[in-house]
């Protein structure tokens, strides 16, 4: 039904009645607060519609719940349900849900779409009042019903002061991208939904409270792949038992829990129609879902539809290719498929589908190995497995993802290729031991992959026995530096935690600069040479060519660096903990949990890095246990703490592994935690640190050392000692902050005689907070962006980094999601792949306005699954100054304020210095927002020349059209005002010229050369 349109008969609802209170009010939940999201949502109140898209049970419902729960203004709820697709029935309900908050604007009810949005309309805010919230649950349910589209078209008339805010299982058949760009949409999708490791740890010890070990968490999180309902419905499934059940229940498939195969019985499948539920379960057996693929299983050639259809209804499937249609499902769902495809066909059948489908895998090669290694496991078809091995062993032993645990013992234990993949994965999982018996054998019995077993398990052996020979590469330089002398010389440019990465992961793929990269930012860090040593990790963290085990080791590296200078360390680890859910190294995400938790400031984060320390020791990893520790023991020191006993055992955990550089910094450390606790030992303790740290070759924790010497001395030696780390910081650049203990075993202060000892931070811990930069942003006219009111040389940066910072301040401080980014900037990368280089792009940004001024870089901010500019206050941006005075000139003439609409439009009219970024040129996500904005300032100008002419303004409403004409010259009504504005001031001649100007557009436009009148032809085309 087009706008304007009569309602129908057949639109009409044929029985009114009241809607449920059930289906009025948000469900009460008990869930964790998904504060990565509802920073988000929270930072969106400017944008008019909310979507939240996921699959069935990934927290759609409970997220909403959670977001109004904590709106500042009222807010209407409405549970649709299938009833309500009649336009009139839906817009009848949504009256109801708004009565409590807006009772004149739903008085009577709403025939029509029209009806509402004027009623809507004429609801005048108190000024500054937080916006109404209206959200709608499962809006899905009304999918391709008149009901879904009238309300986009209502979504089009919204007022600014009202916000849509709904969850649904598939994108609305709406306008999305007419809202995307301009500004109007906020989008929450399956993937931001998807529980993190970090908040499946905060579930299960915060909510359920029955926490599980850290690996648990880990494979649970991988296995259910962070699916908010086989979550909870695992808990349900194991509350209350004990530990061991617990531990097999996360080693056994999910899937097959009855709770889950329930769920996902009358949730999913049997919501589908035939055709996509006998779909699913065929293709069940294939892991990558492309049309070929599928239609040569089936015989069937509809397929690509079938895959568009499930993807646009969100039914569990993960797009692994933007270029083309490839999919793969969820895993759990794919596990609880292929029990109905047994269920259906019988044992026998299936097993011959699956081996049918293996074939056409195997012939597919590359990517499609391991997937027909899988289903011929699942056939047991080992004939064929074994062929498969043979041909392809070495690729498959490069990807030993999910297809070993499909495999019999006897192939785990014989082949060469499958042993030397099962001695990476416990590698990878901190399993040493495991992994150097597995590298072992294969060594004495199969000569095919004796040079890559020997070469890996060296890796391995000389990290785990002090001595061993150090093996040759990167590798060995990173052993060499924990040892001692991290750099030979006092201005080599050559942290910690990214220094066990060499441990788990071997060699890196991209070769040996990359690892040489992260040696070198290593030793610069561990030597207390933080500026050096940052710059190259940050370097390597932000190459997006560089493996991403890697580029999560330098990322933790830098964590621990920036926590060594005292700087604030959010913004790391909200990088680093993005970063480490890309990587499939639970070793390496261990270590990411305990610094995420351990350079925090709250005893909770200290206790679950521990508890990875504990797990880590429970699996004999020597390297994993200490690395969590001293990320728990750091963060303990700069939040004010005083672990003595935990340093001193730390302390002789690196002693016994001959890492003598991180032993030394142990013992620095102790010697504050000493001062702080006020023992008299703890000038004792310094002066051996300090003798450790000499002889160690490392001059940060000399630095350390001799500062807290100073600390607690007094007179002539406290100068002495100052005197000497300002010689050590001086001669090796240290830039290490100390902090000093105050008395009586208080927190951080300002050390007492800074000035004596260069590179000192006031407040060295990580809640030092840099005074806050001023920051203005102008996009209308020209890029130009100030900090402290001098400009910033964007230029300095990429051209992708400097469109990314274009679309933040064309935003106006609110948040821009992830995937709207990744689409405007790569929109031919995978998801993967762009993510990435968004973080690339950011970190270049962050470090752009770092440069300008320390600390600056924390402007460019993340929010749950957006980015955001954080401008001071909204008149630091041009476009928010031209929205909000745009606003005004609406409401002002609404209101018959002509005066008041003189004053806005003046200020809009000033604001708008030109078209949106030309820098950007036909980029789509610029041009349609540059239209409309332009659309909204010859409107302004329009509306101001009308108000002037009703005072009599004769010149201002002249001057305003000649305004709106510089931006649209094509605009008839702002020709024809003008005209009158002349006429009427009296300057007849000007008139003329202008009526003259006026017909020379017409002519080029090859319109009449005099409009008849107000509503003709040439103004309806000039303005269209």
């Amino acid at each position: 039904m087009e706008r304007g349109a009569t309602t129908t008969g057949a639109d009409v609802d044929p029985s009114p009645r009241a809607v449920p209170r059930a289906r009025l009010r948000p469900p009460q939940v008990r869930a964790l607060r998904r504060e990565r999201l509802l920073r988000s949502l929270a930072g969106a109140a400017d944008h008019r519609v909310i979507l939240v898209t996921g699959p069935a049970g990934s927290g759609k419902t409970t997220l909403l719940a959670q977001y109004v729960d904590a709106a500042a203004g009222p807010v209407a709820w409405y549970h649709l349900d299938a009833a309500d697709g009649r336009e009139a029935t839906l817009l009848r309900n949504l009256g109801q849900a708004l009565a409590p908050v807006l009772p004149g604007a739903t008085a009577g009810g709403w025939a029509s779409v029209d009806q509402a949005a004027a009623a809507l309309d004429a609801v005048t805010p108190a000024p500054g009042a937080p916006p109404v919230v209206l959200a709608l649950d499962d809006l899905h349910l009304v999918a391709g019903t008149p009901a879904e589209a009238a309300l986009g078209r209502l979504v089009e008339l919204l007022p600014p002061w009202l916000v849509l805010a709904a969850t649904c299982r598939q994108s609305p058949r709406w306008n999305l991208s007419r809202l995307r760009v301009s500004g109007a949409l906020h989008e929450v999708g399956a993937d931001d939904l998807r529980f993190r490791s970090w908040e499946v740890e905060r579930l299960f010890a915060d909510v359920y409270g029955e926490p599980l070990p850290p690996a648990d968490l880990a494979r649970l999180a991988r296995g259910l792949e962070g699916w908010a309902a086989g979550l909870q419905l695992f808990h349900l499934a194991t509350r209350g038992k004990h530990a061991s059940e617990r531990r097999r229940a996360v080693a056994a498939l999910p899937a097959r829990s009855p709770l889950i195969r329930d769920y996902l019985s009358g949730n999913v499948l049997d919501e589908l129609p035939d055709d996509q539920r006998a779909f699913l379960i065929d293709t069940s057996v294939l892991g990558r879902l492309t049309a070929p693929l599928c239609d040569a299983l089936r015989d069937r050639s509809d397929s690509r539809r079938l895959l568009s259809d499930l993807e646009a209804r969100q039914v569990f499937v993960i797009r692994l290719d933007e270029d083309d249609l490839a999919l793969r499902y969820h895993e759990v769902f794919r596990a609880y498929l292929e029990t109905r495809l047994v269920e259906r066909d019988g044992e026998a059948r299936a097993k011959d589908w699956s081996r049918r489908a293996a074939g056409l895998l195997e012939a597919e090669g590359g990517g499609c190995l391991s997937d027909a290694l899988r289903a011929y496991c699942w056939a047991g078809d080992w004939p064929a497995v074994g062929r498969v091995l043979a041909t392809g062993g070495a690729e498959l032993a490069d990807d030993s993802a999910s297809w070993l645990d499909w495999l019999p013992p006897g192939l785990v234990e014989d082949d060469p290729w499958v042993m030397i993949a099962t001695a990476r994965r416990a590698a990878a999982t901190g399993r040493f031991t495991a992994a150097l018996d597995r590298y072992q054998r294969v060594d004495e019995l199969h000569a095919a992959a004796r040079d890559i077993a020997q070469r890996e398990r060296a890796v391995i052996a000389a990290w785990l026995d002090p001595g061993a020979a150090a093996p040759t590469g990167w590798a060995g330089r990173l052993r060499a530096v924990l040892r001692a002398h991290p750099v030979a010389e006092p201005l080599a440019e050559v942290t910690l935690a990214g220094t066990i990465v060499g441990v788990a992961i071997g060699p890196p793929a991209g070769g040996p600069a990359a690892g040489d990269a992260l040696v070198d930012g290593v030793a610069a860090v561990l030597a207390g040479r933080l500026a050096a040593g940052s710059g190259r990790l940050l370097a390597l963290a932000d190459d997006p060519d560089v493996p991403l085990a890697l580029a999560v080791g330098a990322r933790l590296a830098l964590a621990f660096a920036t926590a060594l200078a005292g700087r604030p360390v959010a913004a790391e680890l909200s990088e680093l903990s993005e970063l480490v859910e890309l990587v499939d190294v639970p070793w390496l995400s261990a270590l990411a949990l305990a610094a995420a938790t351990g350079l925090g400031d709250d005893g909770a984060g200290t206790r679950r890095a521990l508890s990875v320390a504990g797990e880590r020791d429970a699996a004999g990893d020597p390297w994993g246990a200490a690395g969590a520790r001293l990320m728990a023991a750091l963060g303990t020191v700069l939040a004010g703490g005083g672990p003595v006993a935990e340093l001193d055992d730390l302390a002789a955990r690196f002693r016994r592994l001959e890492a003598n550089v991180l032993e030394a910094w142990c013992r620095a450390w102790q010697a504050t935690a000493l001062a702080r606790t006020g023992d008299p030992g703890a000038a004792e303790a310094a002066r051996t640190a300090e003798r450790l740290a000499d002889r160690a070759g490392v001059p940060g924790a000399r630095v350390w050392a001799l500062t807290v010497s100073a600390q607690v001395a007094a007179g002539d030696e406290a100068a002495d000692h100052l005197a000497r780390a300002a010689e050590v910081r001086r001669r090796w650049d240290v830039d290490v902050a100390v902090p000093e203990p105050a008395p009586g075993g208080g927190g951080p202060v300002a050390p007492a005689a800074a000035a004596a000892a260069p590179g000192v931070v006031a407040g060295g811990g990580p809640g030092a907070r840099p005074a806050r930069p001023g920051l203005r942003v102008r996009c209308l006219g020209g890029f130009r962006l100030e900090l402290d009111g001098s400009p910033v040389d964007v230029a300095a940066v990429k051209p992708r980094a400097r469109s990314a910072l274009h679309v933040l301040a064309a935003h106006g401080g609110r948040p821009v999601h992830t995937e709207t980014l990744v689409d405007a900037l790569w929109p031919d990368l995978d998801a993967a792949a762009g993510k990435r280089n968004l973080q690339v792009a950011v970190s270049s940004l962050r470090r752009l306005l770092d440069h300008h001024r320390a600390g600056a870089g924390a402007l460019v901010r993340r929010e749950g699954p957006a980015y955001v500019l954080a401008l001071p206050d909204v008149g630091c941006a041009d476009v928010v100054v031209f929205a909000a005075a745009c606003t005004e000139v609406r409401d002002a003439a609404r209101a018959g304020d002509a005066d008041r609409v003189l004053d806005a439009g003046d200020r809009a009219l000033v604001a708008y210095g030109g078209d949106l970024l030309p820098e950007e040129g036909p980029a789509d996500w610029a041009v349609e927002r540059r239209r409309q904005l332009a659309a909204d300032a010859t409107e302004v100008a329009q509306t101001v020349a009308e108000a002037a002419l009703d005072l009599g303004l004769h010149d201002v409403a002249a001057s305003a059209c000649a305004r709106g004409l510089e931006i649209d010259r094509y605009h008839d009504g702002l020709w024809r005002r003008l005209v009158d504005a002349q006429e009427r001031s009296g300057d007849l001649a000007a008139a003329a010229r202008t009526q003259e100007r006026y017909h020379e557009v017409l002519r080029e436009l090859g319109l009449p050369a005099e409009p008849a009148a107000a509503g003709s032809d040439a103004e309806l085309a000039l303005d269209a």
